[in-house]
C-alpha cells in the first residue's frame, strides 16, 4: 500500500467513526476498561487541560486534526481567534455543535495538503503526530513552524 492510499484510508476511518470517537476518549461502552483505568485516564487528561489553560498564549490559535472538539473547547477559551482544521466534515459538525464559539472558524482539509498564509500564536494538535508518516515528519514540522508567529508555540498531546 502506498502512502497516499494509507492516508486516504485514515481519513475514511475517522470519517466513518466520527460519531463514536467521543466514546473512546470518554472511555465509554466498548472502550471502558474499568473504573481504575478510566480514573487514571481522566487524571492524565485533567493535567493536560490545566497546562493548556495556564500556558496557551492569548491570541490566534490553529488546531490541526481538531476532531470532535474535545480539545477545541479548551483552546478556544484561551484564544481571541481560532481556526480548527480537520479532514472529516462529520467530526467538524460534532465539534461545531459542541464548542458553539463565535471565535472559532472551521475548515475541512487534508492536513498534509492544507496551506495557509495566516500566522498563529499557537498551533495545537492532539493524538495526531502518531498519524504522520515518517516520510512526511520533517515536512509536517516545517509546515507547523511556518505557521507560528515569532514567540509563539506548538503544543501537542499524543500517546505512546
Amino acid at each position: 500500500m502506498d502512502e497516499r492510499q494509507l492516508l486516504d484510508e485514515q481519513v475514511a476511518y475517522y470519517r466513518a467513526r466520527a460519531s463514536e470517537y467521543d466514546e473512546w476518549f470518554l472511555r465509554q461502552g466498548r472502550y471502558d476498561r474499568g473504573p481504575e483505568h478510566r480514573a487514571q485516564w481522566f487524571r492524565e487528561i485533567a493535567v493536560i487541560e490545566d497546562v493548556l489553560r495556564s500556558t496557551l498564549p492569548r491570541g490566534d490559535a490553529l488546531e490541526l486534526a481538531c476532531g470532535t472538539g474535545l480539545w477545541t473547547r479548551h483552546v478556544a477559551d484561551a484564544s481571541v481567534r481560532m481556526l480548527a482544521v480537520d479532514a472529516s466534515p462529520e467530526a467538524i459538525a460534532i465539534n461545531r455543535d459542541r464548542v458553539r464559539s463565535p471565535n472559532v472558524d472551521y475548515q475541512v482539509a487534508d492536513i498534509f495538503s492544507w496551506t495557509s498564509d495566516r500566522m498563529f500564536d499557537v498551533v495545537f494538535f492532539s493524538f495526531w503526530l502518531s498519524h504522520v508518516p515518517a516520510s512526511q515528519f520533517d515536512a509536517f514540522w516545517t509546515a507547523v513552524r511556518g505557521r507560528i508567529r515569532p514567540g509563539g508555540q506548538a503544543f501537542f498531546v499524543d500517546g505512546p
